[in-house]
């Protein structure tokens, strides 16, 4: 005679299926322990070989090679000018983007290609940025081969500034358009009302609140990281920066239409 089994919320409820905590701590030890052999070790005897000299003491003498080496500093250099260069090129084209989605009439079907079209790249592997700047802008590229002639080198800062903007762009635009989503569009309106040029509505509407957000954010998260730390950065954009708009006289004479009319 065979008994019936209880239905499988109620064996999960009841533990039959959660691992005991010896097995738990077993598991979390084997991670560990895998860890440690395949990462923490190699990077430890690494660096315990960079403090050791050629007669087997331990000597700074490695450094000091490495550091007065001009080859090694150019490439320092290198490195840090193509970051800053695509970190500075792709929060451009994101900030771009998130005003265009948020802030503009542009029509919504381009506004929504516009956004898919800035998360694209983040659904690609890395690899592929790679061939496609050599596929369309190489020597035998696509566009090399219609045009007759390679536009510019990629083979160098140009390449790499190419890729790391399409690697970046995506989690800056990300970033930027959802502080723009906290933005009330209100305050756009009130602007030009009161006679603003758009490089003052500009200004005063949109730089002005993601600031604010910016810094009421950082110093909210210092002090309660996590989710406090995105209210504060949402009251940031919500609050006291674009509050001064509703103090002002509208420098236009007369009456406002009603939005019946």
């Amino acid at each position: 005679m065979t008994t019936q089994q209880p239905p499988l919320r109620e064996r999960l409820a009841s533990g039959v299926f959660l691992a005991p905590e010896k097995e738990l701590r077993a598991i979390l030890v084997l991670v560990v322990a895998f860890f440690c052999a395949f990462l923490a070790l190699p990077a430890a005897m690494v660096l315990i070989r960079s403090f050791t000299g050629a007669d087997g003491g331990a000597s700074l003498g490695n450094y000091a090679a490495t550091f007065a080496d001009l080859d090694f500093l150019a490439s320092i250099a290198n490195s840090l000018t193509v970051s800053c260069a695509s970190a500075l090129v792709a929060t451009g084209l994101a900030f771009l983007l998130s005003c265009t989605v948020n802030c503009t009439n542009v029509p919504a079907p381009l506004k929504r290609a516009i956004g898919l079209l800035g998360q694209l790249p983040m659904l690609l592997p890395t690899i592929t940025y790679g061939f496609a700047i050599i596929y369309t802008f190489g020597r035998q590229g696509l566009l090399t081969r219609a045009l007759g002639f390679q536009a510019f080198d990629i083979y160098g800062f140009n390449g790499l500034l190419m890729g790391y903007v399409i690697y970046t762009l995506p989690t800056a635009f990300l970033l930027i358009d959802n502080s723009f989503r906290f933005i009330d569009k209100r305050y756009l309106i009130v602007s030009r009302v009161m006679g603003d040029s758009p490089a003052q509505t500009f200004a005063r509407t949109i730089v002005r609140p993601l600031a604010g957000a910016r810094r009421r954010g950082r110093r909210r998260s210092r002090r309660q990281p996590g989710r406090k730390g995105r209210r504060g950065s949402e009251r940031g954009l919500r609050g006291r920066p674009g509050d001064h708009l509703l103090q002002r006289r509208p420098r236009c004479p007369g009456r406002l239409p009603d939005r019946a009319g």
